[in-house]
């Protein structure tokens, strides 16, 4: 594919097989595809803490990130902190908008508020943590600058890797792919479908919304 795309062949072959994985899922209603996400809390998490434990054990430590001093001192280190909030508040915008679409199949309100009260900052604080270690680590093992691209480093760990190496990375690389997958059903298939059945209640459903939201995102990705 040509450099003016944004892309190239395997990139955008991968994210089309990708797609095409995803349109089952979007075919079962809300309240089977429940069992999707079970399995993803539990791999998930493993697989992550995993992944933080490797590179910790790689770099023989967490890496300088942690114990470098702050680069941005008086206005400057408070805007940065500004930043830093909202982008957390932009993230956790896109959660907050989509809860309806998963918290009205609660049985009481109390359902939703608590799981959605602690999973949210917690999750998020616990996952930009990893991040954060897991790329501070890259530079002792492999120097240079920060890897704070989780699948570029995997990609890295290959080099040299031995059979129980590749194995691992397999695993946490199709922990991100289910987590990817969960993700894309959560936050864009059902909650397009959702808001295009409030549109045209008569011609469409949660499913065929769905599809519709799978076909724009297809031909949006070039």
């Amino acid at each position: 594919m040509p450099a003016s795309s944004g892309t190239d062949t395997m990139d955008f072959v991968s994210f089309f097989l990708f797609w095409f994985c995803s349109l089952p899922a979007i075919w079962f209603p809300v309240h089977q595809i429940r069992h999707l996400f079970t399995v993803k809390a539990y791999f998930v998490p493993v697989a992550g803490v995993t992944f933080f434990i490797w590179a910790i054990v790689r770099a023989h430590g967490i890496g300088p990130i942690v114990h470098q001093p702050s680069s941005k001192h008086g206005g400057a280190l408070g805007w940065a902190i500004v930043q830093g909030i909202m982008s957390s508040i932009a993230n956790f915008a896109t959660l907050i908008v989509n809860d309806p679409d998963f918290a009205r199949f609660a049985r009481k309100p109390r359902d939703a508020l608590w799981p959605q009260f602690f999973t949210i900052p917690i999750g998020f604080a616990v996952t930009s943590f990893i991040g954060i270690i897991v790329s501070s680590s890259s530079t002792v093992i492999y120097g240079g600058d920060p890897i704070w691209n989780p699948l570029t480093l995997l990609s890295n760990f290959l080099d040299g890797a031995n059979g129980p190496a590749r194995f691992g990375v397999f695993i946490i690389s199709f922990a991100f792919t289910l987590a990817q997958l969960g993700t894309n059903i959560a936050a864009n298939s059902v909650s397009a479908g959702t808001d295009m059945t409030a549109l045209l209640p008569r011609y469409l459903n949660i499913r065929r919304g769905g599809y519709i939201c799978a076909i724009v995102g297809l031909a949006m990705c070039p």
